[in-house]
């Protein structure tokens, strides 16, 4: 029974991080399209998009929780399998639509208080 009530609050918590996420996101004039979409394989955290130059760019952004100390630190917080899968994922969506997109692998880091620490808009 503990084991569900972990998995339990970790979604929770998650949920509650991606909220965060979508607000600090909106606030930086990004529009949402989708949360926890699933696209090429790979789950996306959140999916926005915003003007730069009159050009449309799109942001598969991942949203990890991260213990300030490791991430001052410089540990990693993502795992090289799961960028190569976003990368895939971008480049899968470039072939399908058969033109460029300016599509930008994204990652927002938030504190254990889910504030966010540092948001990378062109990460990978």
């Amino acid at each position: 029974m503990e084991g569900n009530n972990n998995q339990q609050n970790n979604r929770t918590y998650g949920t509650h991080g991606e909220e965060k996420a979508v607000r600090y996101l909106q606030q930086n004039g990004y529009i949402v399209l989708a949360r926890n979409f699933t696209a090429f394989g790979i789950e996306i955290d959140i999916l926005a998009k915003k003007e730069i130059q009159q050009e449309m760019h799109f942001f598969m952004v991942e949203v990890k929780r991260v213990r300030a100390g490791y991430y001052r630190a410089g540990y990693p917080v993502v795992r090289m399998r799961q960028l190569n899968r976003y990368k895939n994922a971008r480049q899968r969506w470039f072939v399908r639509e058969n033109r460029i997109f300016n599509v930008h692998i994204s990652l927002i880091l938030l504190s254990e208080d889910l504030s966010v620490l540092d948001f990378f808009p062109y990460w990978a």
